[in-house]
């Protein structure tokens, strides 16, 4: 069995193919993001999300659900900071029980440069003495030129990546 070190690095290679895919297939949403500044994300993200389900779906996870906008926790609404029916952008889970809450994902365009609530969400998520308990969490802001990667464990930023579309394509 994997331990949750290899676990967690294997699904961040993961998502990360995910997003780099995105940006070599998808290049009108993703430069239409930042010429019209609304909407997009949730359609980036949804794309995104695609991308990962065919992975993934390949891959010793594939029992694991991966949910887009996923407001529920067991039986009731995810609630932090007092914020009632929060959704994470993308989750990777088993509903309805916390056990496997292995992966949160924030999605951000670059030029909304304030993270703040996506960075609180991701703290409260992966707290081990929260409610929620996810392994991993991982705001990805999506630039028009590279992307960034920012982890989050047990309530703390752990390390932040940046790479460029170049590398990307690669």
């Amino acid at each position: 069995m994997e331990d949750l070190e290899s676990k967690i690095n294997n699904v961040l290679n993961i998502l990360k193919i995910s997003v780099a895919e995105f940006y070599f297939k998808d290049e009108t949403l993703r430069k239409n993001g930042f010429h019209c500044h609304d909407g997009m994300e949730q359609a980036s993200a949804f794309r995104i999300g695609h991308y990962f389900c065919k992975q993934i779906e390949k891959t010793d996870f594939h029992f694991y659900d991966i949910d887009m906008e996923y407001n529920k926790h067991k039986c009731n609404k995810k609630c932090i900071c007092g914020k009632d029916g929060v959704r994470p952008d993308l989750i990777m889970h088993k509903r309805g029980i916390d056990d496997y809450n292995l992966l949160v994902v924030e999605f951000k365009y670059g030029f909304k440069k304030d993270t703040q609530d996506d960075e609180n969400k991701l703290i409260e998520f992966t707290r081990k003495k929260g409610d929620y308990k996810y392994d991993i969490g991982a705001l990805i802001v999506l630039e028009n030129n590279y992307v960034e990667y920012r982890f989050f464990q047990d309530g703390e930023e752990l390390k932040k990546e940046k790479y460029s579309i170049e590398v990307l394509y690669h």
